[in-house]
């Protein structure tokens, strides 16, 4: 009688759970599914090999793991820029980037003999996203296929962004910079390359903090205007959103010197 009554509550503690789980994955938003189905699937093709990684609001913000080309539906022959295309393309729901490889864009190469890192620079409905960027890490072993070992970076998850129209026209963000610069007219701000929106999100520019507040993503558009600045000395860089928010810096007040030779450090515009 005993052992019936246990068999019972055990059946009805499992039932219990299965349901807790499936009402909890109904329950879930199906951005956050899609990346733990992905995860899934990342797991099944690294197979037995060890897997660790830190998720930081729904951003992938460092995998250590071992994944070759074939792991990734790759002959053995492929290049490294071929494996990592691979990855964003099979694994964009995980990185939590829809469209992954054609949103993380290759900004560098380096590295020479045994590790190659591959930094990629990210987009948004066509536009630039000012501080996000990702980079992946390919072992090159002298015998043996290129192993994929980390991935990490800093980028804005898109979970349904609807990105508002800029408050400012482009016209207005030049005014309000020349205005800071004490400039009676925008014939006194000099630019080297015209404005161009970029988005904008404070998180991915929130230093690491373990005491401080989380800053949520919350990105908007905003005119990069890059000028020489007579208070600097120099050339200035800046990130206008609002008439009284201008003062987001983005490269140093140092970078204009050396004649134009800063066209070359702004390749990326």
């Amino acid at each position: 009688m005993r052992v019936k009554l246990l068999h019972a509550a055990l059946l009805f503690l499992t039932s219990f759970l299965i349901t807790s789980y499936v009402s909890a994955q109904n329950q879930q938003h199906p951005f956050e599914k899609r990346q733990q189905d992905s995860l899934l699937q990342l797991r099944l093709a690294a197979g037995e090999r060890p897997l660790k990684y830190t998720m930081e609001q729904g951003a992938l913000r460092r995998m250590e793991f071992s994944m070759t080309a074939k792991n990734l539906g790759l002959p053995q022959s492929a290049s490294p820029e071929e494996m990592a295309l691979a990855f964003l393309t099979n694994y964009s729901d995980l990185i939590g980037v829809p469209g992954a490889q054609e949103n993380m864009r290759l900004a560098k190469r380096a590295g020479k003999s045994k590790y190659k890192t591959l930094t990629f620079r990210q987009f948004l409905s066509g536009y630039p996203v000012y501080g996000a960027w990702l980079q992946m890490v390919i072992k090159s072993p002298s015998q043996g296929p290129l192993v994929l070992t980390t991935i990490s970076g800093k980028y804005l998850p898109d979970s349904g962004i609807n990105l508002l129209p800029p408050v400012l026209s482009a016209q207005q963000a030049q005014e309000v910079v020349a205005s800071s610069q004490n400039m009676q007219s925008l014939k006194e701000l000099w630019q080297p390359v015209p404005p161009k929106l970029w988005i904008l999100d404070e998180a991915l520019l929130a230093p690491k903090c373990p005491t401080c507040q989380t800053v949520k993503h919350n990105p908007k558009l905003a005119w990069r205007i890059v000028f020489s600045s007579p208070l600097a000395g120099g050339g200035a860089d800046r990130l206008v959103c609002g008439r009284l928010r201008w003062d987001y810096p983005a490269i140093s007040s140092s970078f204009l010197h050396g004649g134009y030779g800063h066209r070359r450090r702004l390749g990326q515009w």
